[in-house]
């Protein structure tokens, strides 16, 4: 499946490395035709778990983008989640990712998306506020 260059899956993987090392954590993206027969949602908690991202104090993120169900999934690490919710990184693919995607330039829209969830990891760790106060379900303004 060519939905990246050699060249921008090159450049990812470099931005991605240096986020997750800015970050002491792990950003994972996966790109795939279909996950059939399993639901987008269900698959991206399925290999988020079985390849262990973020390690044993699971702090990572995984992105899934599924082509043919035309669905991009999230996963946020139990280490993560304090300052990035599940709901709130859904939020951002929807506003970050999701427009790309609909011009056909996913490289920038994975960019994009990843940056941004790496700024509010970052920010609300180093300034010690979990979540916002936002609970599971719950959205922010």
């Amino acid at each position: 499946m060519g939905a990246l260059t050699p060249e921008q899956k090159g450049q990812l993987e470099e931005f991605l490395s240096n986020l997750s090392r800015k970050l002491d954590g792990e950003i994972v993206v996966v790109l795939m035709e279909t996950s059939r027969p399993v639901k987008p949602s269900e698959y991206v908690f399925w290999l988020f778990n079985r390849w262990q991202v973020g390690g044993e104090a699971a702090r990572g993120l995984m992105i899934l983008i599924s082509f043919k169900e035309r669905r991009v999934e999230s996963e946020v690490g139990l280490g993560w989640e304090p300052f990035l919710s599940d709901p709130q990184s859904g939020e951002v693919l929807d506003q970050m990712l999701v427009p790309w995607l609909r011009e056909g330039r996913i490289y920038e829209g994975l960019r994009a998306a990843c940056d941004a969830m790496a700024h509010i990891i970052s920010d609300r760790e180093a300034e010690g506020i979990p979540n916002a106060g936002l609970e599971e379900g719950e959205e922010s303004c």
